[in-house]
């Protein structure tokens, strides 16, 4: 009776056959010509076997020719083709040259044996070199944007002593640091270099701007304080995610670290990049060191899985490893975890890097991990290869680490700027201030949004924003720090402008960088833009700053309050366009004023579009508390309210 089961058997024979059948004729053809059966034997294993799985064989006799067991000729599996050979090869030289049909026979058996074993679920491998190559590529793209604009992300890699592990690790994070568009300051010491001095190297970093990210390759001799090293590496520099201010936030429910731990980091990448969900699996570490068993448990946990962690002194690991959904082995010994400890699906990740003695191999070792990987695939959904599989993403993190550090530091130093100019930004030209209003706001809330709105004023600050479009956020925040170097270049040591004549902004744009006015000066460059009625005189005091004066008109005739200007505008639209909380709130405090709240100037703007306009957040929600409606559209149909939702800013 026709079953799936049966279906997929059969399709393997058909498929095994279809292989079997050139490739033992090629080999049958030249088997004849040079008459051994050993040529055969050796072409076979490099084409089908290794030494890992022993249990296929080829049959490669003629019947009644060969008086060795097939088994004894050809051991196959997926890893070590040339394993073996020696053995093989004299037992195949016993043979006489193989029959077709028996070469056939044996082969076909082979091939249906390994795709019996795909067949029936062995596990996908969790690819740290690719994945790693996808994330250098993605870092490629950062850097080259930084690099635009002139910020070169830099790596210093501190190495002390000549240990060859640590010489090589060092030479492939060079190697890939540079492949990304890093700057890599290699700094050496003998292995009898004093803590002081290297102490005192690492400061010298912390205060070298081209430095973003420090990493001091570990271990340390013994007459060094690892951790003490590592806590000396400011927390903003930490490229390996090591020191105890970052560890600490890694703890924290809520913490966020600058940095994590490299290798942690490279497990979480990889699972999330495969789809592989942590939240409420069973999650097993091996392992409590601070490098990775501590600090993966830690990103599990934060992660919402139910994390178990292990160490020497747990009691019946391997019944520990069986209740794993995901297992993280990392306890530096090799092939420490059976397959038939886990559980059927179970996602291993092996973090292991143990050097196991070969004399087969030219180095005299092999690299093996910590799980034993031929019994754990039959069991595994997804597990990684060593080497190929974590060693790779400790790489890419770093790396990341190092990029993302160097945006962090970009970032503090916009922030820093745009608070500098929000306290002394209002000596700075008009053209200034709307250059480096684009490109906060490129910065900050991305591409302009909406269409151009009709009113010069606001218009000329829609244009500025929008001639800086498709830049990234992190090329906008350099060229806003890099523009207030050009118009004000003593702002990064924290002192103000020169004086020009010019009142103090008054605004709070604190949180929103330079509030700029969508109006220029009344009158400036032309006179007959200069309005001679007293509310236009009002408005020109507002607009100047001139408070003590515009607040001796208002008592003294307080009906002024409410007059318009030749614009159509009253005092309320100017002293919100301009930020000036303590002049709004004198003005709603004018009888009838509240009345006139939401007048519409020439271009159909109200007060609170003024405000929003000008990100004058603080005066937009007074505004509205006063009874402003935030819903009437001017002649572009544009509302308060939905300028606010563009601008990122809120009005309740």
């Amino acid at each position: 009776m026709w079953s799936p089961q049966s279906s997929s058997k059969a399709a393997v024979v058909v498929a095994a056959a279809a292989v079997a059948i050139p490739l033992v004729y090629i080999l049958w053809q030249k088997a004849r010509h040079q008459g051994t059966a050993r040529k055969i034997s050796a072409s076979m294993v490099q084409v089908l076997g290794d030494d890992e799985v022993k249990d296929a064989a080829a049959q490669i006799a003629r019947p009644g020719s060969c008086q060795v067991a097939p088994t004894d000729v050809f051991s196959l599996s997926l890893k070590a083709p040339y394993a073996s050979t020696r053995r093989r090869s004299q037992v195949a030289g016993s043979c006489a040259c193989p029959s077709f049909l028996g070469l056939l026979a044996g082969t076909v058996g082979a091939l249906r044996n390994r795709a019996g074993k795909l067949v029936s679920g062995a596990a996908r491998l969790l690819d740290g070199k690719a994945v790693a190559t996808q994330v250098r590529e993605e870092l490629r793209e950062r850097t080259r944007l930084l690099q635009a604009q002139g910020l070169i992300p830099g790596l210093a890699v501190v190495l002390v002593g000549s240990r060859p592990d640590s010489e090589s690790y060092v030479r492939g994070k060079t190697k890939a640091a540079e492949e990304v568009g890093c700057q890599v300051f290699n700094i050496n010491f003998p292995e009898t270099v004093t803590e002081t001095v290297l102490l005192d190297q690492i400061s010298e970093l912390n205060q070298d701007p081209r430095v973003h990210g420090v990493l001091v390759q570990l271990p340390l001799p013994a007459h060094i304080n690892e951790q003490l090293v590592l806590d000396s590496i400011s927390v903003h520099k930490d490229a390996d995610g090591l020191c105890s201010a970052n560890l600490g936030l890694l703890a924290r429910p809520r913490g966020c670290p600058l940095a994590l731990p490299c290798t942690p980091a490279g497990c979480m990448e990889m699972l999330r990049r495969y789809k592989v969900g942590v939240e409420g699996k069973n999650c097993v570490v091996l392992g409590r060191s601070a490098i990775v068993g501590m600090p993966m448990m830690l990103l599990m946990l934060k992660a919402n899985g139910t994390v178990r962690l292990c160490h020497r002194f747990t009691k019946d690991i391997a019944k520990a490893c069986s209740d794993a959904d995901i297992l993280v082995a990392a306890v530096g010994r090799a092939n420490f975890v059976k397959g038939h400890w886990l559980k059927p699906g179970v996602v291993v990740l092996d973090v292991g890097i143990n050097r196991v003695p070969d004399a087969t191999r030219k180095r005299g070792y092999r690299l093996q991990g910590d799980v034993e990987f031929g019994s754990a695939a039959q069991k595994a959904s997804l597990i990684t290869p060593v080497p190929g599989g974590v060693g790779p993403m400790t790489v890419a993190m770093l790396l990341k680490n190092t990029v993302a550090l160097a945006e962090v530091m970009l970032h503090q130093k916009f922030e820093m700027a745009a608070a500098w100019v929000s306290e002394h930004g209002s000596g700075l030209s008009t053209s200034a201030a709307l250059d480096l209003y684009a490109w906060y706001k490129q910065a900050t809330c991305g591409d302009c949004q909406g269409s151009q709105p009709f009113s010069m004023q606001g218009a000329a600050k829609w244009d500025a924003w929008n001639q800086v479009r498709g830049h990234e956020k992190e090329v906008a925040q350099l060229a806003y720090v890099k523009a207030l170097e050009q118009y004000a270049p003593e702002w990064i040591s924290g002192g103000a402008l020169e004086e020009t004549g010019a009142s103090p902004d008054r605004g709070d744009g604190l949180s929103m960088g330079p509030a700029v006015s969508t109006l220029g000066c009344i009158g400036f460059g032309n006179p007959a833009d200069v309005d001679e009625t007293p509310a236009g005189q009002l408005c020109q005091k507002i607009a100047d700053g001139a408070v003590e004066e515009a607040y001796a008109l208002l008592r003294q005739f307080p009906k002024l309050a409410i007059e318009v200007d030749k614009d159509g505008m009253l005092p309320l639209h100017w002293a919100a366009d301009r930020g000036d909380v303590e002049m709004v709130t004198f003005l709603l405090d004018v009888p009838d004023v509240k009345a006139h709240i939401s007048k519409q100037d020439e271009g159909g703007d109200t007060p609170l579009h003024y405000a929003v306009m000008s990100e004058n957040e603080t005066v937009a929600k007074l505004l509205v508390c006063s009874g402003a409606d935030a819903n009437i559209p001017n002649e572009a149909g544009e509302t308060p309210a939905e300028l606010a939702k563009a601008g990122g800013l809120a009005l309740g």
